[in-house]
């Protein structure tokens, strides 16, 4: 069994994954429900789910959907995963995750992975300044003065 917390906003979420079963609540209930009986967004499941804009019957499709990606992933932590990755990209911020009623850990996967991203950005930037130098001969300022000439507007 693995939980993981999520925070949306102000409420606070947490998802209960055991076997290929999926429990959600947030923090105002007391008691887990699986997504048959969760309120989907009829949005949030379009936009996911373009095909089943027009469709009557789009809540439950989209249900049996999940549940199939559900089964799809062979372990408990790959459903995680999945959960995590998908969740985040609507604005769901993990926060902690247990494992079999082991005390929660916090999750710095999100803020360590927009790091990560900005430094290696950072770093291949440096690096491109010190080759364009090098092969230009010119010192760091000399680049620098010609940057800004190029994006700065002219006053003509």
């Amino acid at each position: 069994m693995i939980g993981i917390i999520f925070q949306f906003g102000s409420e606070v979420i947490e998802v209960r994954i055991k076997d290929s079963n999926c429990y959600f609540r947030t923090s105002q209930f007391q008691n887990y429900a699986t997504i048959d009986g969760l309120k989907l967004d009829k949005l949030g499941v379009i936009k996911e789910f373009p095909d089943l804009k027009d469709n009557k019957n789009w809540r439950k499709i989209s249900i049996e959907r999940f549940k199939k990606k559900m089964k799809e992933l062979k372990t408990e932590k790959e459903q995680a995963e999945y959960l995590i990755s998908d969740l985040s990209k609507y604005g769901y911020v993990p926060k902690y995750l247990q494992r079999e009623g082991h005390r929660p850990v916090k999750l710095w996967m999100a803020n360590q992975a927009a790091f990560s991203n900005l430094l290696v950005v950072g770093i291949l930037l440096s690096l491109a300044v010190i080759i364009y130098c090098k092969v230009k001969n010119k010192t760091l300022l000399e680049v620098f003065k010609e940057f800004k000439e190029m994006i700065s507007p002219t006053d003509e």
